[in-house]
């Protein structure tokens, strides 16, 4: 009996929140307040009973500033005749309310002592009495009054009326989580330089849906820039639900809004993201959260390198030598960095002509590997090429300093070194010879020589080398070029003839008979017409090549 009592006590104050108290029949005799005196034409009397709110726009069941509230109102004969004809016309006199309709409806019988609920009205599957738009200026708290007169089938008449009041919406729109969902450099986080796309989720922490929700977004950081869209819509959001507005798209990624920060944004810095909150009712809410900046995760650091072509071919840093190189660059972070250059320095004596300083590399993938090979020469492409000194001591490192840059402000250093090691040299020999006899003159016989000169070592010949003849031999008089002979560029293994001078004369056959002759030579010498047949004639040679390097040869002619 007690929580009887306690029930009909809540339902009472819940009622009371949206409309009037329902009256008491004065001609009950079990009501307290009965009257005996109390008149009642032709022995009906009309009331309002109670009403209900069956529809609202955000589903509460409350009256909300600028909403559309859809009634069910109820009406009581208290009387003790039935009433016939019934009608009931509404009216306020609020000048917050707008839109009520319809104002008139017909009820028809109402017995006695009995309630009646017209419902005529229909509207998205919701039958209802009546309805009207309150004001979004509405202050929480107003009590909105609305009229009744009604009337029955004999001309009797009646008037009522009863209040709504007024209350706040019981939804709660707030920030709920973002997500970097695009990022210049693919690591989830915001860095400096970059243009970060947002996904962000709001949350309806109340008890009523919320619609047409928008949101603006603005923020008061001076590292920001390129804040778009500042205004999003989202929708309706319901009760206790989250919903993550993402209308905007950019190559492959929808999200809700997106913003540059600056180069110069400091780490740990805080970038303040406010939102302001409004839906279709005129409420509006206010937030809002911090995006921290980040250091990049790319890491980009030299790898290797490796000499491509040298002036020796092989594949070493020599002194005298212009190398080139293709350097290798690594990201050992897990975040990408984009147009990427490296800037190239070498602060050794011995180093000069470093070119092309500055390359372009482009984007380096978390945990990829770049060779850029932009530049070109005689079939080669390579990174950059420098010359070293002649003088460079053997063993000395060359520090070749690299700076590198992304397009978002990320920069790393790191140096690498060349060291100068001994030249292998190549090895050039004479290997054999062609040899013609010219027509004795004053008891001297010309001796002319072809010679072929072999690469006998496993190293090229690159440059030059030079070959200077003479002979110690009491044989030998009148020898000539006295000056070099000069090779150049000479494969390993490889031979060739070298014949620059040319003998016009009368050549001595095997037969002992001559014959007019002219052929390119390489040297010619005489030797005295009594030479014995035979006899070995000791030629010395000197060569000496491009990185002063020298080694001599003796070979032996055979006077036939």
């Amino acid at each position: 009996m007690k929580y009887g009592k306690f029930l009909l006590f809540i339902l009472s104050i819940f009622v009371f929140s949206t409309c009037e108290l329902e009256r008491d029949n004065p001609l009950d005799k079990q009501n307290p307040n009965y009257d005996p005196n109390y008149y009642v034409p032709g022995g009906v009397d009309l009331k309002f009973s109670n009403c209900e709110i069956v529809q609202d726009n955000n589903g509460d069941g409350l009256l909300n500033p600028g909403e559309t509230v859809y009634l069910k109102i109820s009406l009581k004969n208290i009387g003790i005749n039935n009433a016939n004809g019934t009608s009931a016309t509404f009216s306020s006199n609020s000048s917050y309310v707008s839109g009520l309709s319809p104002t008139t409806v017909s009820i028809g019988t109402i017995n006695a002592n009995s309630t009646v609920t017209p419902a005529n009205s229909y509207s998205a599957g919701i039958y209802y009495t009546t309805q009207f738009t309150i004001s979004s200026t509405t202050p929480i708290g107003t009590k909105i009054p609305i009229n009744i007169h009604m009337s029955d089938g004999k001309g009797n008449s009646w008037d009522d009326s009863f209040e709504i009041v007024v209350g706040q919406t019981s939804a709660n729109i707030k920030f709920s989580s973002f997500t970097i969902v695009k990022d210049n450099n693919e690591n989830g986080t915001l860095n400096p330089g970059e243009t970060a796309y947002l996904k962000i989720s709001f949350k309806n922490s109340g008890s009523s849906k919320a619609n047409s929700v928008s949101a603006t977004f603005s923020s008061n950081s001076s590292y920001v820039s390129g804040l778009s869209p500042t205004t999003v819509s989202i929708g309706t959001i319901n009760a206790n639900s989250t919903v993550t507005p993402a209308n905007s798209y950019s190559s492959g990624t929808y999200y809700t809004t997106q913003f540059t920060v600056s180069t110069s944004a400091l780490i740990g810095a805080k970038i303040p993201i406010s939102v302001h909150l409004t839906d279709t009712e005129g409420n509006s809410w206010d937030d809002s959260f911090e995006i921290t900046i980040e250091q990049s995760t790319a890491k980009i650091e030299f790898l290797k390198y490796e000499i491509v072509k040298d002036g020796n071919e092989n594949g070493a840093l020599n002194p005298g030598e212009t190398v080139y190189l293709k350097i290798s660059f690594k990201n050992t972070g897990n975040g990408k960095a984009n147009s990427v250059s490296a800037t190239f320095s070498s602060n050794s004596s011995y180093a000069s002509g470093l070119s092309p300083t500055t390359v372009s590399i482009g984007t380096i993938n978390a945990n990829s590997t770049v060779t850029p090979a932009n530049s070109y020469s005689s079939g080669t492409y390579y990174t950059t090429q420098f010359t070293i000194s002649t003088s460079a001591l053997i063993g000395a490192k060359i520090p070749i300093n690299v700076h590198l840059t992304d397009t978002e402000g990320n920069s790393w250093d790191d140096s690498f070194e060349i060291p100068v090691e001994e030249t292998m040299k190549a090895k050039i020999i004479v290997s054999e010879y062609e040899i013609f006899y010219g027509a004795p003159q004053n008891d001297k016989v010309p001796v002319v020589l072809k010679l072929t000169f072999k690469n006998t070592s496993s190293n090229a010949l690159v440059g030059t080398a030079y070959a200077k003849f003479s002979s110690s031999s009491s044989y030998v008089s009148s020898l000539t070029p006295t000056s070099n002979i000069y090779l150049s560029n000479m494969a390993a293994g490889t031979s060739e003839t070298i014949a620059n001078d040319y003998y016009s004369g009368q050549l001595v056959t095997s037969d002992d008979k001559l014959l007019n002759y002219g052929s390119y030579y390489t040297i010619k010498f005489n030797v005295p017409g009594n030479t014995a047949i035979g006899t070995k004639v000791p030629i010395d040679v000197a060569f000496k090549d491009s990185y002063n390097t020298t080694w001599t040869q003796t070979f032996n002619v055979i006077i036939e």
